[in-house]
């Protein structure tokens, strides 16, 4: 996936969030989330992922939820990650999916084609959960 390709779906899900509260994008490709903002005085951390397909059952490293998790907590903010797909943004808890199995899973180090290891494979530990598992549509 392009960088622009994503970039553009973060704007997408920041545009929505605004509707219900007040969000900024962040401009760090390499922070562990995308959005941070506020909903009635209380602040959320928002890691977006864009999809080509929706899957039953879905994976994300275990470095990046625990990474959110924890920055969530010193922040005293809401943990929450957005997987899209197409038009449709499904939101979930961080903290749900931390508590769902672990596996190893071979994947791309890095995904943008832009970057120096993009198409080179990893071993890496993912939190795996059901689809079903997001608590709202965005």
């Amino acid at each position: 996936m392009k960088i622009s390709k994503a970039k553009a779906n973060e704007a997408e899900v920041c545009r929505r969030f605004n509707k219900i509260g007040a969000f900024n994008l962040i401009e760090d490709d390499f922070s562990p989330y995308d959005l941070e903002g506020y909903i009635n005085s209380k602040k959320y951390l928002i890691e977006v992922k864009f999809r080509t397909k929706l899957w039953f059952e879905w994976v994300i490293e275990t470095r990046k939820i625990n990474t959110l998790i924890r920055l969530a907590k010193e922040q005293q903010a809401v943990p929450i990650l957005v997987i899209s797909v197409g038009d449709k943004h499904f939101i979930y808890d961080a903290y749900e999916i931390q508590k769902q199995p672990i596996i190893n899973k071979t994947m791309n180090y890095q995904t943008a084609e832009e970057f120096e290891k993009s198409g080179v494979k990893k071993l890496k530990k993912v939190y795996k959960f059901p689809f079903f598992l997001y608590f709202r549509l965005l």
